[in-house]
């Protein structure tokens, strides 16, 4: 019975071992892809900002002199 026991546990600790192998491969090399697309979101976030910033000028420039409570004639069509 001591022999069973023994062997299982062996086998336990092989595919325990075997796993946190495999998975620091795994997650390794997925850590340095990610770092590669660091560029690319600083890229995407810059160009977000510089789209919010024109979207608070597009909305300043219609809000203009006759003010947002008028509406635009789309918003008027629908009720808006």
């Amino acid at each position: 019975m001591l022999y069973l026991l023994l062997q299982i546990w062996i086998w336990i600790l092989a595919a325990g071992l075997l796993g946190l192998f495999f998975g620091w491969l795994v997650w390794g090399r997925r850590g340095s892809a990610n770092q590669g697309n660091a560029a690319e979101v600083i890229r995407l976030e810059r160009e977000l900002a510089e789209c919010r910033s024109r979207c608070r000028e597009l909305e300043a420039e219609d809000s203009g002199p006759a003010g947002p409570e008028t509406g635009s004639e789309p918003d008027k069509r629908h009720g808006a």
